[in-house]
């Protein structure tokens, strides 16, 4: 799913909330999905983590979670197996900033580190490959 912030009049964000929840994750946090126009609720997990099926179909969604609010267009990411998919999906979690130029450089690296730090979590499948490359370019 590729995600994008937005500044539309739904989704103001105050200096406060960044100031909350900078480097942190937004655990325990009711959360608002809107899915086309389909309304979700729930609930974070202790890591700030949800995790909702999404039909393929979907196109756009609206994303509030204590008043950080995201649009999200749904259905844009190249395939998880190529590099590029991987730098994309890093980027819609918030770990990755560089280019998306499909290259697995230090700032992919960097980010693919992060995110296991953040979550604790092992690499999904499709980014393992990526990992890989990460032990390989360490030697």
């Amino acid at each position: 799913m590729r995600t994008t912030a937005t500044s539309s009049a739904a989704c103001r964000r105050s200096f406060a909330w960044w100031s909350k929840y900078e480097d942190q994750p937004v655990s325990n946090a009711d959360y608002i999905l809107t899915v086309d126009g389909q309304i979700r609720q729930g609930t974070t997990d202790d890591k700030g983590l949800l995790e909702v099926p999404i039909a393929p179909e979907a196109a756009q969604a609206v994303l509030d979670i204590e008043g950080l609010c995201f649009e999200l267009q749904l259905g844009a990411l190249d395939p998880g197996s190529e590099d590029i998919g991987i730098q994309q999906r890093l980027a819609n979690l918030g770990f990755y900033h560089g280019d998306l130029d499909g290259k697995i450089g230090p700032q992919t690296r960097e980010a693919i580190a992060a995110y296991q730090a953040r979550t604790g979590l092992t690499l999904p499948p499709q980014i393992r490959r990526a990992a890989s490359l990460v032990a390989i370019a360490k030697f």
